[in-house]
């Protein structure tokens, strides 16, 4: 999405959670006259970066530590503000609008893209299933799993709160194929660590695997394993 943007030569953008620095380096050379602000609340993410970009190279770009919800720093106005794959780390997408607003200039442009409603419904139904099961169930008492990600109908309000007018929001399917079973498990174990980190190690390999069978039954033996994720695109301007 943000690759189709067209920036001005003495753009100013702001990115929120910059994670490898993709965007941020790709931005940094369409706006050679302008200037580029990458914040990410990883510490890990920013050493990343600086061990493995030649950052001289990037003049107009600093990558720094800085928090979606408040975004406490000091910077001239931005003409956009952008933000792929973190804001729904939080419990709201929307929480974090109201920061990133702040330092938009009047008109200036918020894009945003992050998972939304129905990523994954059929994966976490089958963690969902198993983890009533005995001898799961007693370790996700408390659990309380994060299925209802963002809409563009649930995030009105906090646009409204911070100041920005709705051009476009759409949700955009994704199918993810694999070869195998093993191969999703082995995607399915690196990231949902929400449900595995409820469990004493020695039940996570079979928690993994019952998991996996309980959904890949919906696939013929020798098929690929598809899962289906679902993002949320939302654009905005700030209000003048």
């Amino acid at each position: 999405m943000f690759e189709s943007l067209q920036f001005a030569p003495d753009a100013r953008i702001l990115e929120v959670g910059f994670g490898y620095g993709n965007f941020a380096t790709w931005a940094s050379r369409q706006v050679p006259q302008g200037a580029v602000l990458a914040v990410d609340i990883d510490p890990n993410m920013l050493e990343w970066v600086q061990q493995n970009y030649a950052l001289a190279e990037f003049p107009n770009l600093e990558f720094r530590l800085g928090d979606a919800l408040t975004l406490d720093f000091e910077a001239e106005p931005f003409d956009y503000a952008m933000s792929n794959a973190c804001l729904h780390y939080l419990d709201h997408p929307g929480m974090g609008f109201e920061a990133m607003a702040r330092h938009l200039k009047p008109g200036g442009r918020f894009c945003m893209v992050c998972l939304g409603f129905g990523n994954l419904r059929d994966l976490h139904k089958a963690f969902e299933k198993v983890m009533r099961e005995h001898p799961w169930a007693q370790h996700f008492r408390d659990f309380k799993p994060k299925k209802h990600l963002a809409d563009g109908a649930s995030c009105e309000p906090w646009l409204k709160r911070a100041g920005l007018l709705k051009k476009q929001a759409r949700l955009h399917n994704e199918v993810m194929t694999f070869p195998d079973p093993v191969s999703l498990q082995q995607w399915v174990n690196s990231s949902f660590g929400n449900y595995f980190d409820c469990l004493p190690g020695l039940y996570r390999p079979q928690f993994s695997d019952t998991v996996i069978e309980t959904y890949c039954r919906r696939f013929g033996p020798g098929q690929p394993v598809k899962a289906y994720r679902v993002w949320l695109q939302l654009d905005a301007v700030k209000a003048s």
